[in-house]
């Protein structure tokens, strides 16, 4: 059986974008992939995981084999600043989910960035065109931002782009309706776990390990040895409770208005290491 473990990774180094606590600092960036090489572990191509043919021998093993699949959310500049020239220096790849509609604009980055790291072996996915909350949208909305999305990045890069990353990380039924109808076949969210992967489903939807400030050097080697860190599940178990209580939008308003008054009174390096 293979266990696909899939880090979600947003800005890299702080200076991206202000106020992200997903953000880490370049040095944690460059230790996550130091343990994935000296621990072993295969950094998988996305492609691979819808090929059904590729698992087929190894869901008949019944011993468990841990993989790898690197996931950056956003387009930020940091991606081709810092983690395109790492990746490619340990020959790794990584799934780059993009918003069409920021390309260019401060912190992010250029067409021509992205169309070089699709060149140059990187993966090119949507994280929609205006990172929209996609659970409060019509079905109709949803497949807009998700088609434009699609159309845009095809038109730009000349290749078909089958990957698609939930803004953040919140969708529904209507959310996985649309995105099969446009045509994505293997969908990131932000749900927290392992995936163990035998025959894809259409679309293969996945769970990601968020790596961010909080989460330290043994959370991650623990993840790489195929375990959930006790931290980042009871983390993950009370923000759920939390969201289901006031509602997710209430909660994401309040987990917003909480990281201002942190960067105000610390400022924006609190945390990173």
């Amino acid at each position: 059986m293979v266990r696909l473990f899939v880090p979600m990774l947003h800005a890299i180094d702080g200076r991206d974008v202000r106020d992200r606590p997903s953000s880490i600092s370049t040095a944690k960036f460059r230790r996550l992939i130091q343990y994935i090489s000296s621990m072993g572990r295969e950094v998988v191509d996305p492609h691979a995981l819808l090929a059904s043919e590729a698992w087929s021998s190894s869901s008949a093993n019944t011993s468990q084999r841990l993989v790898c699949m690197l996931t950056f959310d956003d387009g930020n500049a940091s991606d081709y600043t810092i983690a395109y020239p790492e990746l490619c220096g340990r020959n790794y790849n990584g799934l780059f989910f993009i918003t069409t509609g920021s390309v260019g604009t401060d912190h992010h980055m250029t067409w021509g960035q992205i169309k070089e790291m699709a060149e140059g072996g990187m993966v090119i996915g949507s994280h929609t065109h205006t990172h929209r909350w996609l659970p409060r949208l019509s079905l109709a909305e949803i497949r807009e931002e998700l088609g434009r999305s699609k159309m845009i990045l095809e038109d730009k890069l000349g290749r078909e782009v089958a990957f698609f990353g939930v803004p953040g990380g919140y969708y529904n039924r209507q959310v996985l309706q649309a995105a099969n109808d446009v045509g994505y076949r293997l969908i990131c969210t932000s749900d927290r776990g392992f995936n163990d992967i035998g025959k894809p489903e259409r679309p293969l939807v996945l769970r990601r390990f968020g790596i961010d400030q909080r989460v330290g050097d043994g959370d991650m080697q623990r993840m790489l040895c195929g375990a959930y860190p006790f931290k980042m599940r009871l983390i993950g178990s009370v923000k759920s409770a939390a969201a289901r209580v006031v509602g997710i939008e209430n909660f994401e308003r309040a987990a917003g208005v909480g990281r201002f008054l942190r960067v105000r009174a610390f400022g924006r390096s609190e945390g990173m290491n």
